[in-house]
């Protein structure tokens, strides 16, 4: 927090996991971690963010409740009053209760558009996709657009949205609407590809950030690990020159 704080960016986007296990406890400490950064930051939600309240792909996390019947009785008490008294429903609706961000929006700065999509399994959701389609078509008049997410695009990271439940849609989409980045967590390590002229950097678990430095024709990405006086930079030029 210190760090960014130190180096004031315009904006800070989190690619999800803010918590653990989806506990209100933990919530709450996020949002007292967090209320000392000073730029204004959003975040797409992670796997983690709606457990114990989702439907998930993978057997590690569709099996929680079982493996953790306490945890579960948690989530669901404070997701049904978060549905009684804020109106939130859903599976971020403690996401969207502490966070106060939507599960799904789309920030535009100056000639950049951020696209934050909720992808919480390895399968993208018929609304996921339908959101992402139409904020790409919405902004393609921008020089720059990021795609936020939690879950990879590219099988070549692992852990991502599998080929056949939407990620090879995702991945054509990213093409079609030539896309500058495809910035995503979810692998606890750091990573970079390019597919299709779209540049997909993999962020760890807060030991690194990713400093995007953009200019009308590139992106310069420095990738900077937390404490250390220097980092790796690369340079991508726009698709959509």
């Amino acid at each position: 927090i210190d760090e960014l704080n130190r180096l004031k960016p315009a904006m800070i986007y989190i690619a999800g996991d803010l918590v653990n296990n989806n506990l209100p406890e933990e919530w709450e400490l996020f949002n007292r971690t967090f209320a000392r950064l000073a730029p204004p930051w959003y975040a797409a939600p992670g796997n983690h963010d709606v457990l114990f309240n989702y439907d998930f792909v993978e057997a590690s996390y569709s099996n929680a409740p079982e493996k953790n019947p306490e945890y579960d009785a948690i989530v669901t008490r404070a997701v049904n009053a978060a549905a009684e008294n804020e109106e939130l429903s859903g599976p971020t609706a403690l996401f969207q209760k502490y966070t106060g961000n939507p599960p799904q929006q789309t920030i535009e700065h100056g000639d950049c558009a951020f696209i934050c999509v909720s992808f919480l399994t390895q399968r993208a959701e018929p609304e996921q996709l339908a959101f992402l389609r139409e904020q790409l078509e919405r902004t393609q008049e921008k020089q720059h657009v990021f795609v936020v997410a939690h879950y990879p695009a590219l099988p070549a990271f692992g852990n991502n949205l599998q080929p056949t439940l939407g990620g090879n849609e995702v991945l054509g989409l990213l093409g079609e609407h030539r896309v500058t980045g495809f910035l995503f967590g979810h692998r606890h390590r750091n990573g970079f590809r390019f597919h299709e002229r779209t540049a997909h950097v993999l962020t760890d678990n807060m030991g690194t950030v990713h400093l995007l430095h953009v200019f009308p024709d590139r992106v310069v990405i420095g990738r900077k690990r937390v404490g250390a006086p220097l980092y790796e930079e690369v340079t991508i030029y726009s698709p959509r020159n």
